[in-house]
């Protein structure tokens, strides 16, 4: 489809929103709106290889006094470093060019005495949903969403944080505070060897997500000295999961 006279609604069309390159790092303009109000406009560093959606600069939501309207989920991150706990909120908007992404997904990182240019960052879990061109000869990150498909960010309902074996199990790599798994005998090192009736060999990592993702009663078996099943209960939280 063309973007002149056929396309009627702007977020249907290629964006083609520049990018600056420092130390090898891709940097796009956003305008960030942080609810009542309250706007930032900032370089998110371009990071293809997590699948978080949004990252922000916790020193500078406390250093301009920003009140963040959406509750807050404990949340951890696992990269190179290894593991980083953070807060977790939505935020009511995003826009890169005319492209508008709305309710999005955000780790607040770093510490308040931080640097507050750092910690910008915009991940696979947001850039997935598009198809994606990096264009350096000149400069341009090629933005085109899928036709009959919409943005939306994802959330771990259930609270357990996951990652696939070589044996095809799940072994518990964070258990959220606040969500179901929470109330539950699952810790940090447990083995997850069946959902729903289904062993996890059997189950993809993308499965997994799109379980934690919805609403609803799930059976989760773990193996520690022995096997023991859960019926837990996920429900979507006003605010942060239900917008």
């Amino acid at each position: 489809m063309g973007c002149s006279d056929k396309c009627y609604i702007r977020t249907e069309c290629p964006q083609n929103p520049p990018f600056d390159v420092f130390f090898s790092k891709l940097k796009i303009e956003t305008d960030i709106y942080l609810g009542q109000g309250q706007t930032t406009t900032q370089e998110l560093t371009i990071d293809t290889g997590s699948r978080h959606y949004l990252k922000a600069n916790m020193a500078y939501i406390h250093n301009e006094n920003i009140r963040l309207t959406s509750p807050q989920i404990t949340a951890a991150d696992f990269g190179l470093s290894g593991q980083t706990i953070h807060p977790r909120v939505t935020l009511p908007k995003l826009r890169v060019g005319d492209l508008e992404l709305n309710n999005v997904k955000t780790n607040l990182i770093g510490a308040i005495d931080d640097d507050e240019d750092e910690w910008w960052v915009v991940g696979s879990g947001l850039l997935s949903q598009f198809k994606t061109v990096i264009d350096y000869h000149s400069s341009k990150l090629h933005i085109i969403p899928y036709e009959n498909s919409s943005y939306k960010s994802s959330y771990n309902l259930l609270g357990l944080e996951l990652r696939k074996l070589l044996n095809g199990h799940f072994i518990v790599r964070y258990v959220f505070p606040q969500m179901a798994s929470q109330a539950f005998d699952i810790k940090k090192g447990d083995v997850i060897s069946q959902i729903n009736g289904q062993p996890t060999k059997n189950i993809s990592l993308a499965d997994w997500l799109s379980i934690s993702d919805a609403a609803g009663s799930y059976l989760i078996c773990r193996i520690r000295e022995q096997e023991k099943c859960f019926t837990i209960v996920s429900e979507e939280i006003a605010g942060y999961s239900d917008n």
